[in-house]
Parts: C-alpha cells; structure tokens; sequence
C-alpha cells in the first residue's frame, strides 16, 4: 500500500476509529525510539520555530529522552553543545552517511 492509499482510508473512518490510529502510532513510535542506544543519531522538530534539530541521542528518561546538539532553536550552529529534552515520539533516528 502507497501512503496515498492509506491515507485515503485513514480519512474514510469515523472520529473514534482516527483518534485509535493516532495513539497507536505514537505508541508504536515511543517503543520504536525506547530502543535507541547512547550515541545514535536523531533529529527532532523545534515545535515553536519549527526548525529541524539534529543531535545525538544521550539517554531515555520517564518521559523526555535526552538529545545533545550543537544547533540552537533556530537549528543555527552555536559554539556549545545544547542539551535537549523531547518527548520520545518527537524522535527520527538519522541513517549513518555512507
């Protein structure tokens, strides 16, 4: 199935039924991103400036994960690392350059 396809039928349900998907998605995501190890690569959303952060991945705490990065919120390189909590769901792990 294309995304086009499972979107279309995500759109068919009722209210209830999209608001299941929705939370089973992000619970899916949360345990997907609970098995990062220390030093992946991640990137996440600033959800104010909307400007996408990339890090590494310290640790998962109850319920941030801790992600160190040299952009500030703006993703504008800054000369010390910033430490940031995210919600775990926030998560995109970055595949290694080859």
């Amino acid at each position: 199935m294309t995304f086009n396809e499972v979107f279309a039928g995500f759109k068919t349900l009722n209210s209830a039924d999209q608001q299941r998907v929705l939370d089973e998605g992000r619970r899916l995501k949360r345990f997907t991103n609970s098995s990062l190890r220390y030093g992946a690569k991640v990137q996440f959303k600033h959800s104010k400036t909307g400007a996408i952060i990339e890090g590494t991945f310290i640790k998962m705490k109850t319920k941030y994960a801790e992600v160190m990065s040299p952009q500030d919120k703006y993703g504008l390189p800054h000369s010390n690392a910033m430490r940031w909590s995210v919600p775990p769901e926030m998560l995109i792990p970055v595949a290694p350059k080859v």
